[in-house]
């Protein structure tokens, strides 16, 4: 494996050109005159970069199409491949469990899938993640990505495996507890004494970092939290709940001359009005949030006088939807797709001289 190091400056000198490893630095000493200690440091820099990078080699259970591009590169200098300093979990022991898991319950609670195939699948797709970025190509070879697909259902399986004995054991101190992927919202039953409460608060975190490397940050204790787009906060004998929005949020939301269908910006307007509406307990919290998107959208372009019909509409729905009973428009919905014949869907990529989309029904 060939590691070039260049100490420099990238806009003046031509080799940082030629080269995909970039050590950025304002050290520029004479490379003909080295210092034997700048050499030695960077004798232990290189040897430290030739652990942590490993040189591709194609796998039996690689697709054929990888084997091919990999066996176009594998002499390449610039293919590195780094080792992750952290993921949504280690690749070999998730594989181990969640494979035991698969084979107990295939003849248990499932008989839809052949757990070895599965298996199998599992292997392909979490030991061979390949990532293209500019001209090189990068395998994982530890942890979990957190951009591909299967990973959210992944990481649910594999600490859930775990979550079975650690809920067992803080029953005494879990009132309630449910988690989504890697956010978790739950609440601590006190203990009556301060200093015991304080230290079984520790160790409760601690064992929720007892398995395989996985790092938790938990919050202090508190009576008001913020749990995904949710503020949840105890007022007395009840929960109230209001929208949070993280502070870097730009809201870059569609400016009106995007080239978009029209019912675009009439969707955003009802779907968030809704989700406002039914994310916030107190009806005073979800005027002032349905008034800070509409001077959001106005700072985006849009049209007071446009948008002021949408919004009436969008009140309309939710307050229709909030009157109805969701189970049960739930079960009317799954009854009247029961003997409907299949569907065919034709997606179209939109340009807006297109006939609309109701014209294409017609035809």
């Amino acid at each position: 494996m060939c590691i070039r190091v260049i100490f420099g400056n990238p806009e003046e000198d031509s080799a940082f050109q030629q080269t995909k490893l970039y050590v950025p630095s304002k050290w520029d000493p004479d490379y003909g005159d080295m210092p034997s200690w700048a050499l030695e440091h960077l004798e232990r820099f290189i040897n430290h970069l030739e652990q942590r990078f490993h040189k591709r080699r194609a796998s039996p259970n690689l697709f054929p199409f990888q084997q091919r591009l990999l066996k176009t590169l594998k002499n390449h200098p610039t293919l590195l491949f780094p080792e992750s300093d952290k993921g949504l979990g280690p690749t070999k022991p998730a594989i181990a469990h969640i494979s035991t898991y698969l084979r107990d319950e295939a003849s248990q609670t499932f008989t839809h899938y052949d757990p070895e195939a599965l298996i199998e699948a599992i292997h392909v797709v979490f030991e061979n993640n390949i990532i293209a970025f500019g001209d090189t190509y990068w395998q994982q070879i530890s942890d979990t990505g957190m951009g591909i697909s299967p990973a959210p259902p992944w990481v649910t399986v594999f600490y859930g495996l775990y979550e079975c004995s650690l809920l067992a054991r803080w029953r005494d101190r879990i009132g309630f507890y449910r988690r989504f992927i890697d956010n978790v919202f739950g609440i601590w039953l006190s203990h009556p004494c301060r200093d015991t409460n304080k230290q079984l608060w520790h160790e409760f975190q601690a064992d929720m970092q007892n398995w395989h490397g996985l790092e938790w940050t938990c919050e202090p204790l508190s009576t008001s939290v913020n749990f995904m787009d949710l503020t949840i906060s105890i007022e007395g004998e009840r929960l109230s709940t209001t929208l949070y929005e993280k502070p870097q949020n730009l809201y870059l939301y569609l400016p009106p001359h995007s080239s978009h269908p029209r019912g675009i910006a009439a969707g955003l307007i009802i779907g968030q009005v809704l989700r406002i509406r039914r994310l916030c307990s107190k009806q005073e919290d979800a005027n002032e949030h349905i008034k800070q998107f509409f001077r959001r959208l106005c700072k985006r372009g849009h049209e007071p006088s446009a948008l002021i019909p949408i919004f009436s509409r969008a009140e309309d729905n939710a307050r229709a939807f909030l009157r109805r009973n969701t189970l049960v428009e739930y079960n009317k919905q799954n009854k009247s797709k029961v003997g409907e014949p299949q569907k065919l869907f034709l997606h179209l990529q939109y340009h807006p001289e297109d006939p609309t989309a109701h014209e294409i029904q017609e035809l």
